[in-house]
């Protein structure tokens, strides 16, 4: 499924951040780069599923702009970049909206947890729709740390033994481990578990 997202922000390094977190969070995203003052008329003629634009609370034109954004009745997700906490008025403007608030006090991954569209719904005549009977997980929301840690080992070939002594933990407790791991995700071995991780990159799993 190809996502494509516009996006839209002020700073070189924020581009290149968000750029990075989309592309890992977001399968098959492609995303296209436009200044603010041309994103209005380049969503208006283009579809995109995505929106992240940067506005300023206080700017009256950010205001105006988002505004005539949200009156197209656009089927796009929209993300605003905010470099404050969202203030009266852009709050009563976004309020029956299904607008998201990201900020530059979010932490990488909870900017990932909030763009991680793909994962909860699915593309359907240019519009999304809620997965209703998948539930959504990663391998990070299925394995504690030490399973992935453990996971990451017995896939680059690492023993029971070999992981015990290097850890400094009872085989039994690596056996434990390796039951866990096999058992949360659903395989049956080793090769299986080495395909999970590279297909996912801790990013899918849809049961």
């Amino acid at each position: 499924m190809n996502i494509n997202v516009l996006l839209s922000v002020d700073s070189d390094i924020i581009e290149k951040g968000l750029s990075s977190i989309i592309r890992e969070s977001i399968l098959g995203s492609y995303i296209h780069f436009q200044k603010k003052s041309e994103v209005f008329e380049k969503i208006k003629y283009d579809f995109f599923d995505i929106l992240i634009i940067e506005l300023k609370n206080k700017n009256k034109e950010d205001i105006i702009l988002l505004k005539k954004i949200l009156e197209l009745n656009l089927k796009t997700k929209i993300y605003i970049f905010l470099h404050s906490a969202l203030n009266i008025k852009t709050a009563k403007l976004i309020k029956n909206s299904s607008i998201e608030i990201i900020t530059v006090f979010n932490t990488q991954k909870e900017i990932a947890n909030k763009i991680k569209f793909d994962l909860k719904y699915f593309k359907s005549k240019n519009s999304f729709k809620i997965k209703k009977f998948s539930k959504i997980k990663t391998l990070e929301m299925l394995l504690s740390d030490r399973e992935l840690e453990i996971g990451l080992m017995l896939i680059n070939g690492e023993t029971i033994s070999s992981i015990s002594e290097k850890k400094s933990i009872a085989t039994s407790t690596v056996s434990t481990y390796r039951k866990r791991v096999f058992e949360k995700t659903k395989v049956n071995n080793i090769i299986e578990l080495a395909k999970l991780f590279k297909k996912s990159n801790y990013k899918t799993l849809l049961q």
